[in-house]
């Protein structure tokens, strides 16, 4: 993670910027499917968002 809040209250909402290890990520092709998935361990639940009009535009 590069920027955000380390800590995000219930029913809150940030921004975040995250960047791959490895420095790049490679887009699929146009129109391919991109999901961001976040997971908390207690409660356990899973948040996911489309992101793939964010993540191409940031490009």
């Amino acid at each position: 993670m590069v920027r955000g809040p380390r800590i995000l209250p219930a029913h809150g909402s940030a921004r975040y910027e995250l960047r791959p290890s490895g420095g790049r990520f490679a887009l699929p092709r146009p129109g391919v499917r991109i999901r961001l998935r976040a997971f908390t361990a207690s409660p356990q639940t899973l948040s996911s968002a489309d992101v793939q009009e964010a993540v191409r535009g940031a490009g």
